[in-house]
């Protein structure tokens, strides 16, 4: 029996070996054989290979509660070990929503990614559990997709409720990605994108592919949309980087509150001894029901003079009593944090101006000495000198600001003048005279 079927199986081979003789030779219908067996390998085609999943990433920083819940849903799957990527939004409903990218671990411990929603039935900050948190949705998610896709459309208004996005802190990301992630990105005007989860890469025939999520927003709007963004940056073959996808998986239009900020001022920093400051106290974003602290010291005594006001109160008046450097700081405060600005303010002896004349009257053809000094203010003093005819609005310059302290004038004219001396100190205050000289015939 043996025998008959290895006679039919060597008949049906001698067969097939004619008909193969018969047919034409293409270069389709003959691949080349190796000589060597040990020629034989397998390399998988440029381009076809999956992304590969990151899993060195720091786990990102939740809060207590987050953490109960993730721990909760992650002990009832009945998938792979899970851990966070990136929480990105939260729904207050009758309990609360968290909405995760998550890695999902395979047996030979490489991962995929998934997008999740855990719902725990219990309330933000509730100190009492009364069940357990659970994966309400569960999905895969594919870098690919959103490379391909239409993008994310936020509404032309916002919508009332649903969920509230995160803020997002930038992520450190692996010292290579991190390279080509700026050169990719740095030249790009008007739009931030800060990293907040590096997903993965993959490889190509134009080159190889960093999938980085990213908080996509415009850093000149304090009212910019924020979105949640898979962007996809190439190296490519020639070692140039650039934006290859970007893409929207979330995205939220609402007003953002305005930016809290310190909007005081101060009218003047340098005083003389018995002057006062005025502090202009005003503020903008935050809660709006602000509290005004200002303060002040000799600079590096320790000891600070202060007094609180509420938002009723515009500008307040400090006079500092000593011929000093003083520190102040005005400070508001909107319930929930404060903003603080420093200045310093120099207080000096009051400035003087002891100019004197030479003469009030003198003959046509006669000069005039200016003598030009002073008393009191800060450091080095200049002197300006300017004259013009009385009945005249267009003023001479005899001198400009100099260290120069005497002038002389020869008026043309047989008439009254007036002349104008300022003396400047080296914190730019300035006190001028008047005075008057009759030219006669």
């Amino acid at each position: 029996m043996r025998s008959k079927k290895l006679s039919c199986m060597l008949a049906s081979v001698l067969s097939a070996a004619a008909v193969l003789s018969a047919m034409p030779l293409t270069a389709s219908a003959v691949e080349p054989v190796p000589s060597d067996p040990q020629d034989f390998y397998y390399e998988e085609p440029v381009g076809s290979s999956d992304w590969v999943i990151y899993t060195e990433g720091d786990a990102p920083s939740l809060s207590r509660d987050v953490k109960m819940a993730f721990s909760e849903a992650a002990a009832s799957y009945n998938g792979g070990k899970v851990e966070p990527v990136l929480l990105y939004a939260t729904g207050i409903v009758s309990g609360v929503n968290y909405s995760f990218i998550i890695r999902e671990y395979n047996d030979d411990g490489t991962a995929v990614l998934k997008e999740a929603v855990i719902y725990d039935p219990n309330h933000v900050n509730s100190t009492q559990r009364t069940g357990k948190a659970r994966f309400s949705l569960i999905s895969d998610f594919d870098p690919e997709d959103y490379q391909k896709n239409s993008g994310y459309h936020l509404p032309e208004e916002p919508t009332v409720g649903g969920s509230g996005m995160e803020r997002f802190s930038a992520c450190d990301l692996p010292e290579d990605v991190d390279s080509v992630f700026s050169q990719a990105t740095d030249e790009i005007e008007d739009l931030t994108y800060q990293p907040v989860a590096y997903l993965g890469t993959k490889t190509t025939d134009e080159g190889t592919l960093y999938a980085v999520m990213c908080c996509k927003y415009n850093p000149y709007e304090e009212l910019s949309d924020r979105f949640l963004d898979v962007v996809t940056i190439l190296k490519g073959t020639d070692g140039t980087c650039s934006v290859k996808y970007s893409y929207s998986i979330y995205g939220k239009r609402y007003k953002f509150p305005n930016q809290f900020k310190n909007l005081c001022s101060f009218d003047k920093i340098t005083i003389y001894k018995g002057q006062a400051v005025r502090v202009n106290l005003a503020a903008s974003g935050g809660t709006g029901d602000y509290q005004y602290t200002v303060a002040y010291r000799k600079m590096n005594t320790g000891k600070w003079i202060e007094k609180t006001y509420d938002s009723s109160t515009t500008s307040v008046l400090i006079k500092p009593s000593a011929v000093c450097t003083y520190e102040v700081t005005a400070t508001v405060y909107d319930g929930k944090s404060e903003r603080s600005l420093f200045t310093y303010v120099w207080v000096n002896e009051k400035l003087v101006n002891t100019t004197t004349v030479s003469d009030s009257t003198i003959r046509k053809g006669q000069t005039v000495t200016v003598n030009c000094s002073s008393t009191g203010g800060s450091g080095a003093k200049k002197y300006a000198v300017y004259y013009k005819k009385k009945n005249s609005s267009t003023w001479n310059v005899a001198q400009k600001f100099s260290k120069n302290t005497n002038v002389s004038i020869k008026p043309l004219a047989a008439t009254d003048y007036d002349i104008c001396v300022k003396v400047q100190d080296d914190h730019g205050l300035v006190i001028k005279n008047y005075y008057s000289v009759s030219v006669k015939k």
